[in-house]
């Protein structure tokens, strides 16, 4: 038999072995025998799964060690100071991607660099070392990776000027701060890769940039930079990647920017640039994002050129012009027909017009996988030939006719506030991976289909304010995953369907303004996550009774039963189960989104002194739109029903102040004016049983509002109780009479 083992029947020979991605489990004791291989000068265990174990301190035996990688392979706690003792080490990757806590104690960290001095490779990004960055970093450093590591101070200038520095990543480090040498930098020549994501640097993009001559990749976003783009930047003729969003970036974008020969992809979104677009010259780019600008004017016809162009954000800009192409004139789309590989097309909030072009489903049939077009002026856009799309956003144009199917592929699809009309097709129900339903705002008649309950995905369902009749869907099943149902606002009959006792996922349920005749749904108060329901403006008849069951609507924040037909006044023994009216959520230092579509977000309609208003309604779990402006509205609404009662109503956003009030300053005037406002109502004598129901959010500073809410609640039990003193005082001095 050959002494070569690589040519023995059943053996496989490859050019380099190691122990990376092979799916290693468990830990790696103290007393492996791995330990015993001393003599060891490389060593890769990367991209295991070592079960959140530590590193062993054994790792300092092996001083012969040259490079050592364990990154990825769910390591965690303390990164042992044994690994500074190997001298040898040029390479060392310990980072980690996951959600496992690995440490680098500070003075390790220092410790590291000082003894190490053969490093040219230093992976740590994910650890937490939380420490400024020490000025002795050696001169053969090809790789410095430290992303998301808690570095706090200032980066050193020395690092910008290590002569053989090809990868330098100091991103994620939010306390980091820097300042850009104004003179060409020692790593000019060798940086290839510059991620400097989240560092603040406060203060203009310098013209020294432009000498990395040999970049690749560069990632400024969230580094608070301002001012014009430097003409220099032209030099970087090997740039692919080109990431300045998030800044505070101004001017007009310079062409020469576009006429890169090896950009790829072009991040300059959420930034302050303004002007015209001008020509774009490059073809090797696959990627422009510019969204959230101040561009304006018609777009270049260069960008037809673009013919690898994968994705285009135009959005939040100001381009104006038509894409009717039945005109003979230049198409403000034109500019597209040469992108045969199109895969997202975002150009929401612009002024485009009339038809949106018909070559652009043959362009783009197999490719487009999302299409923004949302709050421009379109009156016709066919999804019919698109085979491919998944997200749809067409909300807020002038849509007509009949409703457009998409591709049964869709999951998110938005076509709210247009002009549609007839019945909703019946091939909706092909739509079986749908997430997301939007069709609110429009003139649609008939029924809803039965089969929108059978969507097992589907989570959200708005279809209110249109002219639906019929019933309620009876078939929402067992595991259901639907959060929203909003039918408000159409014509629907009949009785509120047991079937929604399947939805244990459901946070609000809207179903006023409609003509269900019914009781009191009260199965409804077993759904564990219910947070908004309302119910208002039906024929529903009846008492209520005070429920039996313990820990009925645990969740509910917000409850709307006025303009029905009920017999009786609503049981104090209801509240009293309503315990999520009652608590602020403590844990909650700021809102928190669930899902990254941002497309989609909650509202409700409440009736304020005759009119009806929708507001938006942001949910600790169903958010998916950023909360952006803040506002405080007061409502109180005394019903003409069978049962009045004051709604009060707190809608809040972030911001440092709230309608000009001062947190600790106006909390006493906000106050008094505030319930003050709430027993004028009960004074007037329009309520007969009073219940207070405020709906509320966390913030960063939650609790001065949870404080007005407590006194508030007291004081109208305190203004209860002495009408209550006053009338039986009346009685007695009525009776001794």
């Amino acid at each position: 038999m050959s002494r070569d083992c690589c040519s023995w029947s059943g053996v496989k020979c490859d050019e380099m072995t190691g122990l990376s991605c092979s799916g290693l489990v468990g830990k790696i004791d103290s007393n492996n025998s791995l330990f015993q291989l001393t003599h060891l000068q490389r060593l890769d265990l990367s991209n295991n799964d070592f079960s959140n174990s530590h590193i062993s301190p054994q790792f300092g035996r092996f001083s012969s060690l040259t490079y050592l990688d364990l990154s990825d392979s769910y390591f965690s706690g303390q990164i042992p100071s044994e690994i500074s003792h190997l001298y040898k080490l040029q390479s060392l990757l310990l980072s980690t991607s996951y959600n496992t806590v690995q440490r680098l104690a500070a003075h390790d960290f220092r410790l590291l660099l000082h003894n190490l001095t053969l490093l040219r490779v230093l992976d740590l990004s994910g650890v937490s070392i939380s420490s400024t960055i020490p000025l002795n970093f050696s001169s053969h450093f090809t790789t410095l990776v430290l992303g998301h590591s808690e570095l706090y101070g200032v980066i050193p200038e020395s690092i910008f000027h290590l002569p053989k520095l090809k990868i330098l990543d100091l991103s994620i480090n939010y306390q980091l701060n820097g300042y850009f040498p104004k003179t060409k930098w020692n790593s000019s020549a060798s940086l290839t890769d510059l991620n400097l994501q989240g560092v603040n640097f406060s203060g203009y993009l310098p013209e020294s940039l432009g000498y990395l001559t040999s970049l690749n990749n560069l990632f400024l976003i969230f580094c608070n930079i301002w001012g014009p783009i430097p003409e220099s930047l032209s030099n970087l003729t090997r740039i692919e990647y080109m990431f300045l969003a998030g800044n505070f970036l101004n001017g007009t974008i310079p062409s020469s920017i576009f006429s890169l020969p090896s950009l790829t992809d072009l991040e300059l979104s959420n930034n302050h640039f303004s002007g015209k677009l001008e020509d774009i010259k490059s073809n090797s780019l696959l990627s422009i994002d510019l969204g959230n600008n101040q561009l304006q004017g018609h777009l270049p016809e260069s960008i037809q050129n673009l013919v690898n162009l994968t994705t285009l954000d135009l959005s939040f800009n100001n381009f104006s012009g038509s894409v009717d192409l039945a005109a003979c004139e230049v198409k403000e789309l034109e500019f597209l027909r040469s992108a045969k590989k199109l895969e997202h097309l975002d150009l929401s909030n612009n002024k485009l017009q009339g038809r949106f072009p018909d070559w652009a489903s043959s362009n783009w049939m197999f490719s487009l996988n999302s299409l923004n077009l949302s709050h421009n002026m379109l009156t016709s856009v066919d999804l019919t030939p698109f085979q491919s799309l998944k997200t749809i956003d067409l909300q807020s144009n002038s849509l007509q006719g009949s409703l457009s199917m998409p591709p049964n592929s869709t999951t998110y699809f938005f076509i709210s506030e247009n002009n549609l009309s007839g019945e909703i097709p019946s091939s909706i129900c092909n739509l079986t991976s749908l997430v997301m339903l939007d069709l609110a705002r429009n003139n649609l008649k008939g029924a809803i289909l039965q089969c929108l309950g059978n969507i097992s995905s589907l989570q959200v369902l708005d279809m209110h304010h249109n002219s639906l009749t019929g019933t309620i869907p009876t078939t929402f099943r067992f595991g259901s995953s639907l959060r929203s149902l909003n039918l408000h606002g159409n014509k629907l009959e009949g009785k509120i369907p047991q079937s929604l006792a399947n939805c244990k996922e459901l946070h609000v349920l809207d179903l006023g303004d409609n003509h269900l005749i019914d009781i009191f749904p009260m199965w409804l108060g077993t759904l564990p996550k219910v947070q908004v329901l309302s119910l208002r403006s039906n024929e529903l008849h009846g008492s209520i009774r005070t429920p039996t069951i313990e820990n009925i609507f645990p969740n509910l924040q917000m409850l709307d039963l006025s303009s029905n037909a009920f017999t009786e006044n609503l049981p104090t023994g209801l509240f009293q189960h309503l315990k999520a009216m009652r608590t602020i959520d403590q844990t909650m230092n700021a809102p928190h989104y669930e899902g990254t579509d941002g497309y989609y977000q909650d509202s409700v309609a409440v009736v304020s002194k005759g009119f009806e208003r929708e507001i938006g309604v942001f949910l600790k779990e169903i958010n998916f739109r950023p909360l952006r402006t803040i506002h405080m509205k007061v409502m109180m609404d005394y019903v003409d029903s069978h049962f009045q009662k004051a709604v009060v109503m707190i809608q809040y956003q972030r911001q440092n102040t709230v309608s000009g009030l001062d947190d600790e300053e106006s909390n006493s005037e906000f106050l008094n004016n505030f319930w003050k406002g709430a027993l004028m109502g009960y004074g007037s004598g329009l309520c007969i049983g009073l219940s207070i129901i405020y709906f509320m959010i966390s913030t960063g500073k939650p609790m001065w509002l949870a404080r007005i809410i407590v006194e508030l609640e007291h004081k109208i039990m305190m203004g209860r109780r002495k009408k209550q003193r006053r009338q039986r005082n009346y009685r007695k001095r009525n009776n001794q009479l």
